[in-house]
């Protein structure tokens, strides 16, 4: 018998985790979830609603990554075949784990798998994933998986080959940024990552404001350089190219618009890459060992 752990990261999820845990066959799989310090409701949902539900609580958020380690390690520990990595704000039907894990067995040299991720209030396709799609020349009408060069983490199969071998996420990516590194790390691997399109779940993202302020976006465009500076599939010389080229045509594009905001940005997070050097360096070192940023089990 195939043995699943599905991780579930929370953070103040209480809109969204009944709907999430409810459409989990919670006799079939086995659910651990990961809370980083919730201040609402949703701890107290999880104790009083699902009992059956193994529950983690964290004494501060230590990200999405870093929490979802905590299950990545309790896979290897306990012997699971596969984990399946999924959003608070996710949910599945009824076939959704059988029908990707069949597709992953029939499919081996895909180490991590996604369904297509549907959005419930949008009633379509979820927008970024549709993105990814876009980019990637996928059919979402396709009957057979499908390789991409990202996906993100929201509802990930994974082997334990790919756990035992990749890791675990690393902690240079707090929240956001992790999946990119990750898969760029299985590809350097030798894995795959694919999205199977006759699969469907749901990733009901929150519809909301997206403006985010100057400090998050710094922060946003520093992960996304360190994440090419670090990148194992070349090296780090082209890396450090493709970081300062990337931000020399933001740089123009800020001059040309006469955007200050954007060059500030720019320019913050720029420097943050060169003071992480020495880290990013470390930790890119790192992603070329056996279950990279686990500890030892």
């Amino acid at each position: 018998m195939v043995r699943v752990l599905i991780i579930i990261v929370t953070y103040n999820g209480e809109k969204f985790i009944r709907k999430c845990l409810s459409s989990i066959d919670r006799v079939k799989y086995d659910v651990l979830v990961i809370d980083n310090k919730s201040s609402d409701d949703t701890i107290r949902i999880i104790k009083s609603e699902f009992p059956d539900v193994m529950l983690s609580i964290q004494s501060q958020n230590s990200g999405f990554g870093q929490a979802n380690n905590i299950g990545l390690k309790k896979v290897i520990r306990e012997g699971y075949d596969y984990a399946l990595l999924l959003n608070q704000d996710a949910w599945v039907l009824e076939n959704t784990i059988d029908d990707l894990i069949k597709a992953q067995q029939e499919h081996p040299a895909f180490w991590v798998l996604s369904p297509l991720q549907m959005h419930s209030s949008e009633g379509g396709i979820e927008k970024q994933f549709a993105s990814y799609l876009k980019n990637a020349h996928i059919d979402p009408s396709s009957k057979q998986v499908e390789p991409i060069a990202f996906v993100n983490a929201a509802i990930w199969l994974m082997t334990i080959d790919c756990i035992k071998k990749v890791g675990g996420f690393d902690p240079l990516f707090p929240h956001y940024g992790e999946d990119n590194d990750y898969v760029n790390r299985v590809v350097c691997w030798g894995g795959k990552v694919g999205v199977e399109p006759s699969v469907i779940a749901y990733h009901d993202k929150d519809l909301g404001n997206k403006a985010i302020s100057i400090d998050k976006n710094i922060y946003r465009t520093t992960l996304a350089y360190i994440g090419s500076v670090k990148n194992p599939n070349h090296s780090i010389a082209y890396g450090y190219f493709k970081c300062v080229q990337l931000c020399l045509r933001k740089t123009v594009k800020a001059l040309l618009t006469m955007d200050m905001t954007l060059m500030h940005i720019n320019g913050a997070a720029m420097r943050n890459v060169f003071k992480l050097t020495h880290q990013i360096m470390e930790h890119r070192k790192l992603s070329f060992e056996e279950r990279a940023f686990l500890n030892k089990i």
